[in-house]
Formats: C-alpha cells, sequence, structure tokens
C-alpha cells in the first residue's frame, strides 16, 4: 500500500545569517513540492585498459533545486514575498490588520537566506539550510483563486526529525474580488494575469574542497508578464504594433510602447472583524512587446500580450502590498 502526500509538509524561515539555520518555521499548505537534494553523480569515463563495462561511479557535489506551488493564503505568502524581493517594512496596525510593502533592497544584490524544512509524508524530512529564492510566478486566472510557484536554489540538507506543524489557514484571494489597471485603464477584459519574476542565481560557485556550492548570487532580476484578454477593440493592437498611433495608415512604429500594471485581489472572507486581506502589485514600467492576433472559426477572438518589466527613472522596478493579520515579517 503506498502513502498520501497529503500527510507531508513544506515549511519555510528567514535566515538571520547564512549556515544558521531560521529559529522559526512557517508551514504553508501546498499543492505541489518538487524540491529535492541533487546529487551529481556520475560513471567513470571509459578506460583504455579497463572494461567493456563501467568499473565504477563518484559524487562530484550536491545542492537543492526545484519548486513549490501553493494557493496564496494572506499570512503565509509574505515570508516567501520576503525572501524573494529581500526587503520588508510594515505600516504602523489599523483595525487589526497591517500593510506590508515588499520591494527590492537597498543593497541590490542582496536577499535573505532561508531554511526550508521537507516532510515527506512522516516516513522522514529533511532541512534545506542556506537557500534563496530564483524564480517567483504569481497567477491570476479569471473566476478563480490566485497562485504562486516558488523556485529555489540550495546549499546544504540535513535529515530531522518528522516535525509537528502548523498551517496556516488564512483565507485565500479570490480573483472575483480583483482588479486590473494598464496604463490607468480598468477596462480591459482580461481573463488572465501572470507575472514570471527571476532573481537569475548563480549555480555553479563551486570550489576545490567542498562538495556543497560556495555561494549563491543574484546574478541579475527580470519578468514577464502575459496578459489574456478578450479583443474587444484595437487599443492594445496599436499600443504594441504602432506606439499607440490609431489614425487609418498609421504604419509600424519602432518605438516601444510602455505601460504601469496595477494589480489588485482581495480575501473574500475578512481575516479580521470586517478587514479583508489584500494583495496589489505595481509594476511603473512594463514594454509591451508582442500581441499576436489568430481568428478561429465558432470562436470568439482571445489573444495573449507579454511584456517586460523595464527600469523608469527613480521608480522602484516593482512593489508589492500585502495587507493582513501578520505583525512583520523579520529575519530570524
Amino acid at each position: 500500500m503506498g502513502v498520501s502526500a497529503i500527510q507531508g509538509s513544506f515549511g519555510v524561515g528567514l535566515q538571520q545569517t547564512p549556515g544558521t539555520a531560521a529559529a522559526t518555521i512557517n508551514y504553508i499548505p501546498a499543492a505541489t513540492v518538487n524540491l529535492n537534494m541533487d546529487q551529481m553523480a556520475q560513471s567513470l569515463p571509459q578506460e583504455i585498459g579497463g572494461a567493456m563495462w563501467s568499473r565504477q561511479s563518484y559524487k562530484t557535489g550536491v545542492q537543492v533545486g526545484g519548486d513549490v506551488t501553493f494557493n496564496v493564503r494572506a499570512n503565509s505568502i509574505g515570508w516567501l514575498l520576503r525572501a524573494f524581493s529581500g526587503s520588508a517594512t510594515a505600516a504602523a496596525p489599523a483595525n487589526g490588520v497591517t500593510r506590508h510593502t515588499f520591494i527590492e533592497n537597498a543593497d541590490l544584490d542582496f536577499i535573505p537566506w532561508v531554511t526550508i524544512n521537507k516532510n515527506v509524508t512522516d516516513l522522514w524530512a529533511e532541512q534545506y539550510v542556506d537557500c534563496r529564492v530564483d524564480t517567483f510566478r504569481l497567477d491570476v486566472p479569471a473566476a478563480g483563486i490566485v497562485t504562486g510557484t516558488f523556485g529555489f536554489v540550495g546549499r546544504t540538507t540535513n535529515e530531522i526529525e518528522v516535525p509537528t506543524e502548523t498551517f496556516d489557514d488564512t483565507p485565500l484571494f479570490e480573483t472575483c474580488t480583483g482588479r486590473v489597471v494598464v496604463g490607468g485603464v480598468s477596462t480591459y477584459k482580461t481573463t488572465r494575469v501572470a507575472i514570471d519574476f527571476s532573481n537569475n542565481l548563480s549555480r555553479d560557485e563551486r570550489i576545490i574542497g567542498n562538495y556543497f556550492l560556495d555561494d549563491i548570487t543574484v546574478v541579475r532580476r527580470s519578468a514577464r508578464i502575459t496578459v489574456d484578454t478578450y479583443l474587444k477593440d484595437p487599443t492594445w493592437y496599436r499600443q504594441v504594433y504602432r506606439n499607440g498611433g490609431s489614425t487609418l495608415g498609421a504604419a509600424f512604429d519602432p518605438a516601444v510602447y510602455s505601460a504601469e500594471l496595477d494589480l489588485e485581489i482581495q480575501t473574500a472572507q475578512h481575516v479580521v472583524g470586517t478587514e479583508h486581506g489584500k494583495i496589489r502589485l505595481v509594476i511603473p514600467n512594463m514594454d509591451f512587446l508582442t500581441f499576436p492576433v489568430s481568428l478561429s472559426g465558432n470562436d470568439f477572438v482571445r489573444v495573449t500580450m507579454t511584456a517586460e518589466l523595464t527600469i523608469s527613472g527613480t521608480n522602484p522596478p516593482f512593489y508589492l502590498d500585502l495587507t493582513n493579520t501578520q505583525a512583520n515579517y523579520n529575519l530570524s
């Protein structure tokens, strides 16, 4: 008889210092946990004077890698947002809720080290220390709930006792409560918004005398935005290909059209009293890249626009506001 994955768990904590596990682990209900120890095992190359079959295998190192997908909850998402962005500030509480703002850290290549606990269906558990968030996908579909996927790269792994978990059960973000504003316009018919952030972490910082990664560095940051829509008018098409030109005879324009994305979703349930949880993502400048239009018989026209986050003036590349009942997202 097999075992159910429901008995497993995923937990994350923000470390004060590299090499020391976080004192507090926050357990988050997960849909999938594809996070594993990745050992580099190889067969010895064939040698002249050797045998017809491989004579030996050997290990050259180990690291942690993979991703976790979950339904975004009002409180626990903040630990991962802090781990991805590097900086979190909290406004003064009001009516039992606190608004947290996550932005890029002033030290641009800083993001916290994190500790991850993975319980494999109560059969055994592993702790991964010195991990960093590599990728973050926020997926916002029509008539659904917000989901998130975080990818990690980590240095060390140890087996630990199966933990006793307390899971976050704060409300989910339901997209029927949301709004999408592009370039100040809120009337576009968007059916899905997905944002793929990446810290583009290094994976090859290896030195002689160490089986583990010596360090994990933020190489560069990027974000790709995709917006699915029902085609209602030519506005986005003209912005993508003609930089907003709308007169008859307007030709291709080599200038790239840019606009702000402002996305906000609430929890349908109250998090305390009459207060709802809220998550708001603002990207001040995204460059419109493609808007391919295909026609199919017996269907209305569906289009996916792609855009890229770019920096503009002194604006932060992005900021995320999260309103909930959590006091702070401090390192531990």
